[in-house]
Formats: structure tokens, C-alpha cells, sequence
């Protein structure tokens, strides 16, 4: 009798198609609390979930659409192919997590830590990302098209190849970040700090560099056609076979550039 029952069960379980642990769920619903957890393709729709600590666990796959994540703890967790869209992770801790391949469409992750994060191959339409830490991230690759990124610090991060086209970076520390052969056309990066970032290849057809600092900036083959250059410092900055037509160059400073 006791075998026909653990068989019903094992068989219930199989059925489900749970990929998660249910012991791991029920103690997360219970304490907000769960670190390693496998939590892998779970139903947290709408969760409130602000404040959990979910430390090196395991969300891949899982649904966490317009829940409230604000103020967790998900450092080191796997989110990877998770839908997190409309999801509000404001100053969340997702230092080194893995988003790769996860949508995160209109996501709120003002002022979120993300540092040394996997983003490739996520969706980032309309997130807003303003006064977030992406520091050493990687976004190889990524649409960021008409992304928020005011104030960001975005210290080495990797943008290469990626699309910022009309993305808001206005005030962005970018020091030393990779955005070669980056799209960015049109965007604003108006005192921004791209002191030693590689910008080469890179489209920067009608950006805003107003007031930007430029300083030993790798400029190599860009194209900054249109680009505006008020009061910006292009000191020590590599300007090699780069396209200049009808860049506004007004009080912008060179030296040894």
C-alpha cells in the first residue's frame, strides 16, 4: 500500500512538470527567504517578494512578470531566461547574477546593483536602468534602443556591438567601458564621463557629447557625423581615420589629440 502511494505521488509530481523544488517554494512563500534555492521555472506572477533573500539561487526560466523584487537580495542567482517584465527590482542586489536570454521589458531597476551581471541576449525594451551599477557587466550585443540610463555607472562595462540607438546616458560614467562597434546614433550622452572608454568603430551619428568628458577616449574609425562637441575634452584622445562632417566643435578642447 505504502509503495502504490509513493508511486501515485512520484507520478503526480511527473504530471506537474515541476522543475522546482516545491519545499523550496513553500519555504520562499513562507520566510521570503531562501538562498541556493532551485526555484528554476516557478510561477511567481505579481509575487511580493521585496526584501527576499534569494542569494545563489536557481530562477531560470521562472515567471516573476510585475512582481515586486525591490530591495532583494539576488546576488549570484540564476535568472537566466526568466520573464521579469514590468518587474520591480529597484536597488536590488543582483551582483554577478546570470540574466542572459531574459526578458526584462519595461523592468524598473533604478538604482539596482548589477554589477559584473550576464546580460546578454536579455530583452531591455523601455527598462529603466537611471542611477543603476552595471559596472563590469556584459551586454555584448544587446537592444538598448530608447533605454533610461541617466547616471548610470557603467565603469568597463562591455557594450560591444551593442544597440543604444537614442538610449538617454546623460550624466553615465562610462570610464574605460567597451562600445566598440556599438550603435549610437542619436543617443544622449551629455556629461557623461568617457574618460579611456573604446569607442572605436562605433556609430555615433548625431549624438549629444555636450560637456562630455573625452579624455584618452579610443575614437579610432567612429563615425561622428553631426556629433555634438560643445565644451567637450578631447585631450589625449585618439581620433584616427574618424568621421568629423558637420561635428559642432565649439569650445571643445584638444591636446595631443
Amino acid at each position: 500500500m505504502k509503495k502504490l502511494i509513493l508511486i501515485s505521488a512520484l507520478l503526480l509530481v511527473a504530471s506537474n512538470g515541476w522543475a522546482y523544488s516545491e519545499t523550496d517554494l513553500i519555504k520562499l512563500k513562507a520566510i521570503n527567504a531562501c538562498e541556493g534555492c532551485d526555484l528554476s521555472v516557478a510561477n511567481l506572477t505579481g509575487e511580493n517578494l521585496g526584501g527576499a533573500n534569494l542569494n545563489d539561487a536557481n530562477l531560470s526560466g521562472a515567471d516573476l512578470r510585475k512582481a515586486n523584487i525591490r530591495r532583494a537580495n539576488l546576488s549570484g542567482v540564476d535568472l537566466s531566461k526568466a520573464n521579469l517584465s514590468g518587474v520591480d527590482l529597484r536597488q536590488a542586489n543582483l551582483t554577478g547574477a546570470n540574466l542572459t536570454g531574459a526578458d526584462l521589458r519595461k523592468a524598473n531597476i533604478r538604482r539596482a546593483h548589477l554589477n559584473d551581471a550576464d546580460l546578454r541576449d536579455a530583452i531591455l525594451y523601455k527598462t529603466n536602468f537611471r542611477r543603476a551599477n552595471l559596472s563590469g557587466a556584459d551586454l555584448t550585443g544587446v537592444d538598448l534602443t530608447g533605454t533610461n540610463l541617466t547616471d548610470t555607472h557603467l565603469r568597463k562595462t562591455n557594450f560591444r556591438r551593442a544597440n543604444l540607438s537614442f538610449a538617454d546616458l546623460s550624466g553615465a560614467d562610462l570610464g574605460g567601458a567597451n562600445l566598440d562597434e556599438a550603435d549610437l546614433r542619436g543617443v544622449n550622452l551629455s556629461f557623461a564621463d568617457l574618460r579611456g572608454a573604446n569607442l572605436s568603430f562605433a556609430d555615433l551619428r548625431g549624438v549629444n557629447l555636450s560637456f562630455a568628458d573625452l579624455r584618452g577616449v579610443n575614437l579610432t574609425s567612429a563615425n561622428l557625423t553631426g556629433v555634438d562637441f560643445t565644451g567637450v575634452n578631447l585631450c589625449y584622445a585618439n581620433l584616427t581615420t574618424t568621421i568629423l562632417k558637420n561635428a559642432k566643435l565649439v569650445g571643445a578642447k584638444f591636446c595631443k589629440t
